[in-house]
């Protein structure tokens, strides 16, 4: 299995901190918090890593090289235009099943073989209980699966904030053609992979840390 993980965005909420560094290169105890997240996604026994890239992506690349310093294999794509999550994932054309991670989230290895233990679906989505939903993209469950995803809800629709998806390959989306969009009526920032969205499922994660 792969390990996508996002680390295009710039971390404008950040500023000036984040003026000449990506959010995912900030030091957290002594090193860059995606290398926390690579650490992680090691230890859960994934080695081959795409890293989506943009903003300051040289600082990135320099750290980190081809990965083989820290036992992984990493692999660099640009995202030259920020167009969201759905846009960063298709851009990795991978043709496996393959784990999500946002490049700025902090997640334990026994989440994440959890999320991969529980995949079943077309695609496993990792959620995490938060008393204020409302700045997030949330989703409503029934019965464990997807009903359906809102962007920022004004009212009460959930209190699940959508962290991950382990997802199903880039040939099976393509066959079922359909990414499906949030209620805002724009695609969701979380990839969804499957023609009937009762086909994905949720794991709630409990420890999880966001900056």
């Amino acid at each position: 299995m792969k390990a996508v993980i996002l680390a295009a965005g710039r971390g404008t909420r950040l500023e000036p901190v984040t003026s000449d560094i990506s959010k995912c290169m900030l030091p957290i105890v002594g090193k860059p918090l995606i290398a926390h997240i690579l650490n992680t996604v090691k230890d859960a026994g994934i080695e081959e890593i795409i890293l989506i890239v943009g903003y300051k992506k040289e600082k990135i690349k320099d750290h980190f090289g081809d990965g083989s310093n820290h036992g992984l294999s990493i692999q660099y794509i640009d995202q030259k235009e920020m167009k969201g999550t759905a846009h960063a994932i298709g851009m990795a054309k991978i043709n496996t099943d393959f784990l999500v991670l946002n490049g700025d989230t902090l997640i334990s290895s026994e989440d994440i073989n959890n999320i991969v233990k529980n995949h079943e679906t077309a695609a496993t989505i990792g959620v995490r209980k938060v008393e204020d939903p409302t700045n997030y993209g949330v989703v409503e469950d029934e019965g464990g699966r997807v009903k359906a995803i809102v962007e920022k809800p004004k009212k009460y629709v959930s209190n699940l904030l959508i962290l991950r998806t382990l997802s199903q390959s880039n040939k099976r989306r393509q066959r079922n053609g359909a990414i499906p969009r949030c209620q805002c009526g724009r695609r969701p920032r979380l990839t969804i992979v499957s023609h009937n969205e009762t086909e994905n499922r949720l794991i709630i994660i409990e420890r999880q840390m966001d900056t």
